[in-house]
């Protein structure tokens, strides 16, 4: 059973809220500030992805970072991303808030077969022509990073962050030119130290200082995101709840001989755990609410810490 959580708070209505503090209002941040924001951001955006990417890669737990960003030009940007791979455009938030997410061949093939269930292994020799699964996952990837970017501004629009376009050669999608200023984040997926998977994303160093300014409240400095780390514009990005009614195991060969129309029995205890993708979060117990089932919370062990109740 699957419902959505829907964090009802507007952060754009308690920017100005958070701005307490004149002195840091008025002046820019320093750049040791711009460094704690970014990071702040970047550990964001990866714990979102995470999340997703575990519905999507079902395989040993995986850890999701976002390192960044690094100032380079444009035509710098594109010799990181290289040529051919999986490129997609991004929207992540308005119209011209764009960005490049790029997948080398390889990298790509490796975590298609980490998704079917492989152990994720780059191949020796590349095909001439990109697995249509592989442009799917690293597409469907892609859109996570632009959800969350979306989000971290303030855009609670579902269509705010996606993927608009996706091409072998980035030069065709770049949102940006040889000589810009380019910010370039390394996205990487690890299922241990020495397995690891990695996206680069390239946007305009405008649009990078936009969004990691936007998910701060302010263009002030990180000390007052200090005071109260609740405002931020990722408390609204909406995450899926999974209540587990019942766990059972079955024989391979059990399973060859299910048909339609077969009875399995369960055995629903009293206590029912809730995950938050994938991540234990509260337990309740079921029960009924007009004429829907319904969960009622008796602890909760994540957001906000421990809480019970009678």
């Amino acid at each position: 059973m699957k419902m959505a959580l829907d964090i009802d708070r507007s952060f754009t209505a308690e920017r100005v809220a958070a701005q307490h503090c004149e002195e840091l209002t008025m002046r820019a941040a320093s750049p040791e500030e711009r460094a704690e924001q970014a990071s702040y951001w970047c550990s964001a955006i990866a714990e979102y992805v995470a999340g997703e990417t575990g519905q999507l890669i079902q395989a040993a737990p995986l850890r999701v970072t976002v390192e960044g960003p690094q100032t380079v030009s444009g035509a710098r940007a594109l010799e990181q991303i290289g040529l051919g791979g999986v490129n997609c455009l991004l929207r992540c938030g308005g119209e011209d808030r764009t960005a490049v997410f790029s997948v080398e061949t390889g990298q790509a093939i490796a975590l298609t077969d980490l998704s079917f269930g492989g152990i994720g292994t780059t191949p020796e020799s590349l095909p001439e022509r990109m697995p249509h699964s592989a442009m799917l996952l690293v597409e469907q990837i892609a859109g996570q990073f632009a959800q969350a970017a979306a989000h971290s501004s303030g855009d609670s629009d579902e269509q705010g962050g996606q993927v608009v376009l996706r091409s072998e050669n980035a030069k065709r999608i770049a949102p940006f030119g040889k000589t810009d200023q380019v910010a370039v984040f390394i996205l990487a997926i690890s299922a241990s130290q020495d397995r690891i998977w990695r996206a680069t994303i390239a946007m305009p160093e405008a649009l990078s200082d936009i969004l990691i300014q936007a998910a701060m409240g302010s263009t002030a400095s990180a000390d007052k995101q200090k005071c109260d780390t609740s405002k931020s514009a990722f408390t609204a990005i909406p995450f899926s709840l999974t209540a587990a009614l019942a766990e059972f195991e079955l024989t391979v060969d059990r399973l060859k001989q299910l048909a339609p129309g077969d009875e399995i029995p369960l055995a629903i205890g009293r206590n029912v755990p809730l995950f938050v993708n994938d991540l234990p979060f509260a337990n309740g117990t079921i029960g009924s609410s007009g004429d829907r089932f319904a969960l009622q919370l008796k602890s909760i062990k994540g957001i906000g810490g421990d809480h019970e109740r009678p």
